[in-house]
């Protein structure tokens, strides 16, 4: 019992280090980016086009990075909490396969998959009698 408990301890040990490591790397990459926005004249109508472009592919990844940065601050604090591992819907175990492979993970695998099931339906949803339907075009 007292080995397991101290491998376990290990894993979770291991677990907030590549999270505090993951969050380091985040907030040094979101740094980078940021000063990187920036408007700039443009000679001609092309150019401008492409610098939105790029600054909309750099919004679009620090949108990302941010959102990743809360899941890894969120698992932080279910550890100080001492819930980690704990789904937060069903609120049993979730797998340490899938701790290790996404130590910020915060649901099991299958309260993910209905998540992600259901915002897939709202997004392929039929259009309502007000929208138009662009599907006889």
């Amino acid at each position: 019992m007292a080995q397991a408990l101290t491998s376990q301890t290990y894993r979770l040990q291991d677990q907030k280090l590549a999270m505090e490591r993951r969050s380091r790397e985040l907030k040094n990459r979101m740094q980078g980016r940021r000063k990187g926005l920036h408007v700039e004249p443009a000679a001609d109508l092309l150019d401008s086009l492409q610098l939105a472009a790029d600054r909309d592919f750099e919004i679009e990844h620090l949108n990302r990075e941010t959102e990743e940065l809360s899941l890894i601050q969120r698992a932080l604090d279910t550890i100080s909490a001492g819930v980690y591992g704990q789904c937060i819907e069903c609120e049993e175990e979730i797998s340490p396969k899938r701790l290790k492979i996404m130590p910020w993970a915060v649901r099991c695998i299958s309260c993910q998959q209905r998540i992600e099931d259901s915002a897939n339906s709202i997004h392929h949803q039929q259009p309502t009698s007000w929208e138009p339907s662009y599907a006889a075009i």
